[in-house]
């Protein structure tokens, strides 16, 4: 009785009827009853919860729809963590319109998509160098193809990460805590049995299918490395960097073991993108020329040429490109 008065309140409110002239609403699907004006509940009559899902969305005024509250909440918040962690805020990503008409529910569930990570299964009828979504399915599929091809076990979830995804979680890799986490501007990533891609591909490293393979290749080598007992992920945050760098080494040491399976000028294309996302002087990934030998080694050495870069543990098998 308490929630239907409640609910008869706010449509008084909305609506500027009087309680005075109200009917009584039976809605069983809910278990409740509604005292709602009589020229509203006549209304609500046939389909009384979509029709109240629809007219609560379009009550809320312009410039107050749930998908822009969630969007400016958004950019003060990432805005604020990015500053404390980096020292330098990104700009803020642009707003999506929000239909006027938009029931309720239809906002919700736009307002909830902009934080919430989507689960991208393999899908190679996806390869048609689309959206980024698409090529993230296209890649998730080609390696792990590639992957069977190699005799290699590796069981990691390919996660799209929509603008405002942030977050930090613990977990436990051979009995070792490790750290993974989440947030705008950190790119394609791999911990915790996750590789992750963002749909805000500020980076710019997700433009075609090859190259979104050579990444998720690239990053997925962290979840064998995890396998095989090492902890990237802490490695990342604490250093030093000399671990950190053979690493990455290793991931792009197994893009280039990939890249072998592919045509000459696609492999060519490949070296290229990992030869120039190289730093002069960086020296967790690599110079442009550190990256560009890894990238071969790799390429003309296989898999288990790989095993270099971590020495005392054996992440790659030893197949051969040919």
């Amino acid at each position: 009785m308490i929630i239907g008065m409640m609910i008869g309140m706010v449509f008084a409110t909305l609506f500027g009827a009087s309680i005075a002239s109200a009917d009584t609403l039976e809605i069983p699907q809910i278990g409740i009853s509604i005292e709602l004006p009589a020229e509203i509940s006549n209304a609500l009559a046939s389909n009384p919860i979509a029709e109240i899902d629809r007219t609560l969305g379009q009550a809320l005024p312009q410039g107050s729809k749930l998908p822009d509250i969630a969007q400016n909440v958004g950019d003060q918040l990432v805005a604020t963590v990015q500053t404390l962690i980096t020292g330098d805020a990104l700009e803020a990503p642009v707003h999506e319109p929000t239909s006027q008409d938009a029931s309720l529910s239809q906002q919700w569930e736009q307002a909830v998509s902009y934080y919430e990570p989507e689960v991208i299964q393999p899908d190679e009828s996806q390869c048609v160098d689309g959206t980024i979504k698409q090529q993230v399915a296209c890649a998730t599929s080609r390696t792990n193809n590639w992957y069977e091809d190699q005799g290699i076990e590796q069981e990691s979830t390919t996660i799209l990460l929509p603008k405002y995804a942030l977050g930090v979680w613990p977990f436990i890799n051979d009995g070792q805590v490790s750290v993974c986490g989440m947030m705008p501007g950190m790119g394609p990533h791999h911990c915790d049995g996750l590789t992750m891609f963002e749909e805000n591909d500020i980076h710019e490293l997700l433009t075609s299918d090859n190259a979104t393979t050579s990444v998720a290749i690239h990053e997925s080598a962290h979840g064998l490395q995890e396998a095989a007992g090492l902890n990237p992920a802490i490695a990342t945050l604490v250093g030093p960097a000399e671990t950190i760098y053979s690493y990455e080494q290793g991931g792009d040491c197994l893009s280039g073991a990939y890249s072998a399976s592919l045509s000459p000028e696609e492999g060519i294309a490949a070296y290229q993108r990992v030869y120039g996302i190289g730093i002069e002087g960086e020296k967790s990934h690599g110079s442009p020329s550190e990256r560009g030998d890894a990238f071969l080694n790799g390429y003309y050495g296989g898999t288990g040429a790989c095993n270099m870069y971590t020495p005392d543990h054996t992440v790659f098998p030893k197949v051969s490109t040919n």
